[in-house]
């Protein structure tokens, strides 16, 4: 319990938390490099996504890891009720774009007869392991417990301190 927390008295974030957030909005990633590439921008997009609809759908799922990290981000701000709430239900939120994004494999999995780049089947194994840690670590739910209680904890004792 201590180990979440730094010597300031701030919660730790958890490796895991990056990872689903970036597991999340690879399709934003995914778009980005392929942007990159000069002769042919489709190709790098081709080699993760076979259809067009399985990536639109992954920028769509990737909606829930941004606005959680956008939440993220903006820790020091968050005053308003509305962020508050958002930032409690985004643990949900999380998990509901990871089993949808989990949904969508499948399906296209399905569709395409299991013939698909060898990236599909380890982004799906990928995405069940990011679900169960996401479902059965103790330390992801202590960090959503205490993020907005550690900075107004903080701000309160630096403010006695001045």
């Amino acid at each position: 319990m201590f180990s979440d927390f730094d010597l300031e008295g701030r919660v730790k974030v958890p490796l895991g938390y990056y990872l689903v957030t970036l597991y999340l909005m690879r399709g934003y990633f995914i778009w980005l490099m392929s942007l990159t590439h000069r002769k042919d921008p489709s190709l790098i997009l081709s080699l993760i996504y076979p259809d067009s609809r399985t990536f639109i759908s992954a920028l769509f799922i990737g909606v829930s890891g941004l606005l959680v990290y956008v939440l993220f981000l903006s820790k020091a701000r968050i005053w308003d009720r509305t962020e508050r709430m958002l930032w409690k239900a985004s643990f949900l939120l999380l998990l509901t774009g990871l089993l949808a994004d989990l949904t969508v494999q499948i399906h296209s999995l399905i569709v395409n007869k299991f013939v698909v780049h060898w990236s599909a089947p380890v982004i799906l194994l990928t995405g069940i392991y990011l679900s169960w840690y996401w479902v059965s670590s103790k330390k992801i739910k202590r960090f959503f417990n205490h993020w907005l209680a550690s900075e107004t904890e903080v701000t309160g004792s630096q403010r006695k301190q001045k």
